[in-house]
């Protein structure tokens, strides 16, 4: 009977040993685990900033119409639209009136 009892110690300590490694294994994939959730949670948390920031600057009546006029060509009564056209830079501009002449 005495012979069984160091078998079965170094058994117990084995399991015993397997287990904390497991807990270990188990710890440091939740410890990546929550470095991921608290990256996403600082997107969200900036996300959030952004949408009210939106909110705050939509509340204003005159941004409103701003942002519809500048998104829809809207003319409001009485207001006429004047669509700009961007240039020719100045060195294509003059070597475009030499070739004229």
């Amino acid at each position: 009977m005495r012979a069984w009892r160091p078998i079965l110690f170094v058994i117990v300590v084995l399991l015993l040993v397997g287990g904390l490694v497991g807990l270990e294994n188990s710890k440091r994939g939740l410890e990546a685990h929550t470095g991921t959730m608290e990256q996403q949670l600082k997107e969200l948390e900036d996300q959030n900033h952004e949408l009210q920031n939106k909110i705050e600057y939509y509340q204003n009546p005159q941004n409103l119409v701003n942002e519809l006029k500048s998104q829809t060509n809207y003319v409001a009564p009485g207001e006429k639209l004047i669509i700009v056209v961007p240039g020719l830079s100045s060195s294509t501009a003059s070597s475009s009136t030499s070739t004229k002449k």
